[in-house]
């Protein structure tokens, strides 16, 4: 009796030890059920739903056609499974309408050629319906465009058409009649393609930035003004390199763009992080210690609900090495870079994937208390 007391009472003693560690095993393990590396996704995010929505991309092999949601809260991936969806493709224009609840996606490259197809994925029912409108801009990929909430129409500049053809065109989509037209303003950017863009809801204006035009690199600064069809080139010093690729968001809370990463060519990838004023129309840098690797081409969104940048994947490597595309998950909070990849998918965790104390309290005194009592009934039988 006494010999199975003693080893009933080393069970307890080796767990009280170890438990712990389990605990922390279990909690701080690395993200699970992300998707696969690519570079170039189209990629929105959906308020109403405190998600979001990721389609396609793709790597220097091959092009997708998965559609994910991400949710800061769990750190979770999901895929979706809608019942049909866009070909496979990478550098699609996309935006988000928040009226509709939906996100709509131009173009991108297929594989083997250009798009010049427009889709819409509904946010409530999951599922993307091609529209089909009668006029479209020409076939391409590497364009951008932007949802003008205040005149609810979706504005798209240029993009990459062929190894020649940069066109400055720039097209507006009104979604309720499904109608692209073709503006006509006097002045524009030149050609380009691989910019960025953003909308800045404070001043009813579409703000462009850089890009890859048959010149080289840009690092111009362009605002859009939809009712009279006007560009103006703006002027800010400091100011980040040019670059192609680089990706760039609207912080609505603070009224500003964050602008991450790119291909400057020389240096090829760069990881600086910077934000523009749009009250001011000034860039500021940040100084980071921790931030993504250096790439380009990443999926990014701003999580309106929680106050943060989310970004995805990209493209790194190159200049005599392999290039090959990233599969991890940050996010830009109080103006740092966290590596979601490395925390928990558990709503159960904290925000900053620490294990919470409670439960390592929990996890040490109730095998102390369990042990404790199995010690004194082995007293007591002595």
């Amino acid at each position: 009796m006494r010999f199975q007391c003693n080893r009933l009472f080393l069970v307890v003693c080796v767990f009280i030890i170890i438990q712990p560690s389990l605990i922390a095993a279990e909690y701080t393990s690395a993200q699970t059920g992300a998707p696969s590396s690519r570079m170039h996704p189209g990629i929105e995010y959906d308020k109403t739903n405190t998600r979001v929505i990721m389609f396609g991309g793709g790597t220097l092999s091959y092009v997708l056609e998965d559609t994910w949601t991400y949710v800061y809260s769990t750190n979770t991936w999901t895929q979706l499974f809608p019942t049909t969806s866009p070909s496979a493709r990478s550098g699609a224009a996309t935006a988000y309408d928040p009226t509709r609840e939906c996100m709509i996606l131009f173009g991108g490259w297929l594989g083997s050629s250009r798009g010049d197809d427009t889709w819409i994925f509904n946010c409530t029912t999951d599922e993307w319906s091609e529209v089909s409108p009668a006029v479209s801009p020409s076939p391409r990929m590497s364009s951008n465009m932007v949802y003008d909430f205040t005149n609810d129409v979706v504005i798209l500049f240029s993009g990459y058409c062929d190894e020649s053809v940069r066109p400055d065109d720039t097209w507006v989509y009104n979604i309720s009649d499904n109608r692209w037209s073709e503006m006509s303003p006097s002045t524009s950017p030149c050609g380009r393609y691989g910019h960025c863009m953003i909308y800045d809801s404070t001043e009813n204006r579409t703000i462009l930035f850089s890009g890859n035009s048959p010149d080289g690199m840009t690092s111009d600064l362009w605002e859009y003004d939809y009712p009279t069809d006007t560009w103006t080139e703006l002027s800010a010093y400091p100011q980040p390199l040019g670059r192609k690729w680089g990706s760039m968001v609207y912080d609505s809370d603070l009224n500003r763009g964050i602008l991450f990463g790119g291909d400057c060519n020389d240096p090829e990838f760069i990881d600086d992080t910077w934000a523009f004023n749009c009250e001011t129309s000034d860039w500021e840098q940040f100084t980071l210690e921790s931030k993504p690797e250096v790439r380009a081409s990443p999926g990014l969104a701003y999580d309106s609900t929680n106050h943060l940048v989310v970004l995805f994947g990209g493209q790194g490597g190159g200049f005599g090495g392999d290039y090959y595309s990233f599969d991890d998950t940050w996010v830009f909070l109080n103006n740092e870079w966290v590596d979601m990849s490395t925390m928990p998918s558990s709503s159960a965790t904290t925000s900053n994937g620490v294990i919470p104390v409670e439960w390592i309290i929990v996890g040490i005194s109730v095998p102390i208390i369990i042990g404790a009592v199995i010690f004194v009934r082995m007293k007591r039988s002595q």
